[in-house]
């Protein structure tokens, strides 16, 4: 995988069908995000990553994401792990 993925999403009468969404976007909000369309909350007293996308899916919304940060298991670090990308907006190093 590499840092623009795509994803599909089926929701009938929910999400709209044919919608495309340039949203950022990253596995981790997936816990937050199901959470929140399942009428639950999350836990207190922990700091999350992931980010609630259920106005992304269901109106369209921009991203709650102000940067993403990809760390990726590989040479860059001296214990073999690193940060391999940053994208914010329209931007990626």
């Amino acid at each position: 995988g590499g840092v623009r993925e795509p994803a599909i999403v089926r929701w009938p009468g929910r999400i709209a069908a044919g919608v495309t969404s340039w949203a950022l976007a990253t596995t981790y909000d997936i816990y937050p995000t199901v959470m929140r369309l399942a009428g639950g909350s999350m836990p207190p007293g922990r700091v999350y990553d992931g980010k609630d996308l259920s106005a992304v899916l269901l109106s369209g919304a921009s991203t709650p994401h102000a940067c993403l940060f990809h760390w990726h298991d590989s040479e860059l670090g001296q214990d073999g792990r690193g940060l391999s990308a940053v994208r914010c907006g329209d931007y990626k190093a």
